[in-house]
């Protein structure tokens, strides 16, 4: 088993009335992990791109995804595998998300425009039990 050491740092001389620093980290257990960058080609849940399947993970898993579109208003959107489809990000962009998600939800995306590429990661322990076919 290893460990995954994710940090953020967030600054701003000028949003505020004060100065904006706040830097927060964690360290998790992980023995396995993956990124992965893909074109995709749907571009709405009908044949979105699988990035987290469902109980893959024992505990939490850990998501990375990042719009690797470089115009803002070409978005990524990324949604729980649910009867409703909901989604619950949305990347512009050169955008990027690190989360921690419930291990027992399938994760999907889909992209404003045909062959967009986003790149994804899942970290954390896996389950023998699971597998991607």
């Amino acid at each position: 088993m290893g460990l995954l050491n994710a940090s953020l740092s967030l600054n701003s001389p000028d949003i505020l009335s004060s100065v904006v620093s706040v830097s927060v980290g964690v360290a998790v257990n992980a023995d396995s992990g993956n990124i992965t960058r893909s074109k995709v080609a749907a571009t709405g849940a009908t044949g979105a791109i699988t990035i987290y399947k469902a109980n893959d993970k024992l505990d939490s898993a850990y998501v990375y995804v990042k719009n690797m579109h470089q115009e803002r208003e070409k978005f990524a959107y990324v949604f729980a595998d649910t009867t409703d489809d909901a989604v619950f990000l949305k990347l512009a962009g050169n955008e990027f998300a690190f989360m921690p998600v419930k291990n027992d939800v399938t994760l999907k995306a889909y992209v404003t425009e045909v062959d967009q590429i986003i790149e994804y990661g899942v970290f954390g322990l896996d389950s023998s039990s699971v597998t991607l076919s």
